[in-house]
């Protein structure tokens, strides 16, 4: 039978059911049918993780802690799974659950809550060995929605009748933007269309769903006391052992309750 619950601010509806016509990418398990029922027109200060109704149809994993959307196995090639196995996970102290989640947006602070039992720790990371911290290298923003009336960095000449001007219904010219105003990052381009009629430009994401391929259900947040990063992966199921991305350090984690 189907019972709803709310993962942090989302509400799912888990039916039970499993099949081995959806297996899991990563651990080859058969996957759980769950549905998106969250109400999306109330959320003001935050950002549905979808832009269209598909992928309200999701398949959960235990292991994984969090869904596969429909639209990835529906996709010829699914997009990289890389990071979603190792991704930071913490098992809750009082009831074994690893739906720990950070407990607010942004990710800002060490509070931490049980989606299942509600208990609230705080979060510490301890310095096991430390690594070699690499040099930062901000990635692509190859995503970015953007419209702008700025002169595009590169014009192609090529215009296509396929991406049209959302103001003016004109073919639009393929450009490239600077991702960054920093002359050091010219070379950082994202790919946008521009129309000559009402001079602006709009970024590839307007004009074509994002298909996220996996939606998880707690996403902790832990910064590397050696070099300050977030990009954290567990070592193990339990997610008390981490390394960090960044700089390579081993971590001890512990979740303390919090007072």
């Amino acid at each position: 039978m189907a019972t709803a619950k709310n993962a942090g601010s989302k509400t799912e509806l888990r039916t039970g059911w499993h099949t081995p016509a959806r297996s899991c990418p990563v651990h080859a398990s058969p996957l759980e049918l769950v549905f998106d029922e969250t109400d999306y027109s109330g959320w003001v200060h935050a950002t549905a993780v979808f832009d269209h109704d598909d992928n309200r149809v999701q398949w959960h994993c235990a292991a994984c802690v969090g869904s596969w959307t429909e639209s990835y196995f529906l996709t010829p090639k699914g997009p990289d799974v890389e990071g979603v196995a190792d991704r930071l996970r913490l098992r809750c102290p009082t009831c074994g659950s690893l739906r720990v989640s950070h407990a607010c947006v942004p990710e800002c602070c060490e509070d931490h809550e049980c989606l299942d039992c509600g208990g609230s720790y705080d979060a510490r990371a301890e310095v096991v060995s430390p690594g070699t911290e690499k040099p930062r290298v901000s990635p692509l923003p190859t995503h970015v929605i953007l419209e702008t009336g700025e002169d595009p960095s590169v014009r192609s000449g090529f215009i296509r009748d396929f991406r049209r001007c959302p103001k003016e219904g004109s073919p639009l010219e393929l450009v490239f933007l600077s991702a960054s105003s920093d002359p050091a990052c010219d070379d950082r381009l994202l790919l946008a269309w521009r129309c000559d009629t009402c001079e602006r430009s709009w970024t590839e994401p307007h004009f074509r769903h994002l298909r996220h391929t996996f939606v998880p259900t707690a996403v902790a947040a832990v910064s590397c006391p050696l070099c300050r990063g977030t990009s954290l992966a567990s070592v193990g199921v339990d997610g008390v052992h981490a390394r960090c991305r960044d700089c390579d350090a081993a971590l001890l984690i512990h979740l303390a309750p919090r007072r």
